[in-house]
């Protein structure tokens, strides 16, 4: 299993950065290469519910299903993601710094599935932190220019 975390500090609320963060309508907006996102059941802020997200990776559609585990709102929530290659669990934390801004703590497990995904999943660790955090930029500068 390879586990990882990214943070960025937003200068806005944890409440204007929750209601965009935990928004799956909005997603696409700031996550890079995800195209679409699709309520399979229950409501999106259940635990439980189950969320498909489709991503453009290389010219490839590659889907992932994803499970509410948890949720504070305004401080926590975590999730489980699941693909043909592999599965991911996923812990966000916002933190108010003063009035108007928000730490955002993202931590990862990520584990691949099958003898060539388990080795290559060490040796992705960097560009798996980098997206993220890319994808943490897109969030701030989304919330920022609003």
């Amino acid at each position: 299993m390879t586990t990882y975390e990214t943070n960025i500090v937003i200068a806005k609320s944890v409440d204007q950065v929750y209601q965009l963060i935990s928004n799956p309508d909005r997603a696409c907006e700031w996550i890079t290469g995800l195209k679409k996102v699709e309520l399979q059941s229950g409501n999106a802020s259940e635990i439980g519910s189950m969320t498909k997200y489709v991503f453009e990776e290389r010219g490839k559609e590659v889907t992932f299903m994803e499970e509410l585990l948890s949720i504070t709102p305004n401080a926590h929530f975590s999730f489980r993601l699941d693909s043909d290659q592999v599965v991911m669990e996923s812990e966000t934390h916002l933190k108010a710094i003063g009035n108007d801004n928000t730490e955002v703590m993202m931590s990862n497990a990520v584990a691949g599935k099958g003898f060539f995904m388990k080795l290559l999943m060490p040796l992705m660790k960097k560009s798996m932190i980098n997206r993220q955090q890319k994808d943490l930029f897109n969030l701030k500068g989304l919330l920022e220019n609003e």
